[in-house]
């Protein structure tokens, strides 16, 4: 790192405030959504105060209970008319997804119903509505609800996905069910036995955590110091949401604590994370997210920008970015050592969204 860089983060690594996570205005909205958050009381202040993705997720999960497909083709009408609703869209799938979950249908059936668009929000939630419950229960049901019934087949790629996305959902129900990651990531173990669908429920957990009153108030600040190994990198990916609240906004609070990792390569997956969730909180403004990266340099820089590109990838796919704002975007990276990297996890994440909006 060049030395006015290394400036800008002189000290940092020597001694972290271990308490002190995307923006506290996007928070609730492009994050994940649910649990004791949402409750009647709190969703009817937000109606009152014109908060607007709040007071609309509201709408969607109420239709949903009596009708999933309503809620989703209401969704997909309102979309069509208003960014707002496609700036918000993960949360939305979120909340139709919880609403479905109570409609009283099989859970299978309901899944079969959605869709993979704005990152798979839909099944997130239909999970977190069936596994409502204490950590026992959720572990129990985990396994069953996420095996496609034997009349579906698994060779149908939305089927294999919604299985992926279902093991990333219970990660959230189980941090609902204590509020402790550290709990929740054991009960990831329990409920799954292959590597695959732990780490990916171990990401819902850390995730969700970032979400939570007790991340924004500094608890379990050192998560991904106490997490097991294998499950190291996915911490640091999602930590810098926490971070990024108890820093009060500060991206640079967000990339110091970064250092914490000691290693390089959790180093990278910490500074992807804060690009990413950088990303969604500038509202996608690339200029802006320039600006942050290019003020950092080696494992930084390289984490950064692919972790920023990934979210612009999704900003594309969900219509609040153009392909030529995201070409350009790309395009300052170019002639990086890391760039094909940055391409492929572009290419894997595009892939990952599911469709792109009209």
């Amino acid at each position: 790192m060049s030395k006015g860089k290394a400036a800008l983060l002189a000290g940092a690594f020597v001694s972290i405030a271990a308490a002190g996570v995307v923006a506290a205005v996007l928070v609730r909205g492009l994050g994940e959504p649910g649990g004791k958050n949402e409750d009647a009381a709190v969703q009817a202040e937000a109606c009152l105060n014109g908060w607007y993705a709040q007071c609309l997720a509201q709408e969607l999960k109420a239709l949903a209970t009596r009708d999933p497909k309503a809620a989703l083709e209401t969704y997909q009408v309102k979309a069509e008319t208003d960014t707002r609703v496609r700036e918000v869209c993960h949360r939305l799938f979120h909340a139709i997804g919880r609403g479905a979950a109570k409609s009283g249908s099989d859970p299978w059936d309901v899944f079969m119903l959605g869709t993979g668009e704005c990152n798979w929000g839909y099944v997130h939630g239909v999970v977190e509505g069936y596994l409502e419950g204490d950590a026992a229960s959720v572990i129990a049901r985990a396994g069953a609800l996420c095996t496609p019934r034997n009349d579906i087949s698994t060779k149908d790629p939305y089927v294999s996905s919604v299985a992926g996305n279902c093991t990333h959902g219970t990660g959230h129900a189980l941090f609902h069910a204590n509020e402790d990651p550290i709990a929740a990531e054991t009960g990831c173990r329990e409920a799954f036995s292959d590597p695959e669908s732990v780490l990916s429920c171990i990401d819902g957990v850390i995730m969700e955590f970032g979400n939570s009153d007790a991340a924004k108030a500094g608890a379990h600040a050192d998560i991904c110091a106490r997490i097991q190994r294998d499950a190291k990198e996915t911490c640091y990916r999602n930590i810098p949401l926490t971070w990024y609240h108890q820093n009060n906004g500060d991206h640079l609070g967000v990339l110091r604590q970064c250092g914490e990792a000691t290693e390089d390569d959790l180093i990278y997956h910490c500074a992807w994370g804060a690009g990413n969730l950088f990303t969604v909180q500038q509202g996608f403004d690339l200029a802006a997210m320039g600006t942050i990266c290019d003020a950092l340099d080696g494992t930084y820089l390289r984490g950064c920008y692919i972790g920023a590109s990934v979210a612009a990838a999704l900003g594309v796919n969900t219509a609040v970015l153009t392909e030529a704002e995201f070409e350009a975007f790309l395009a300052r990276s170019a002639k990086q050592t890391w760039f094909s990297e940055l391409q492929e996890e572009v290419a894997r994440a595009k892939d990952g969204f599911g469709p792109a909006a009209n």
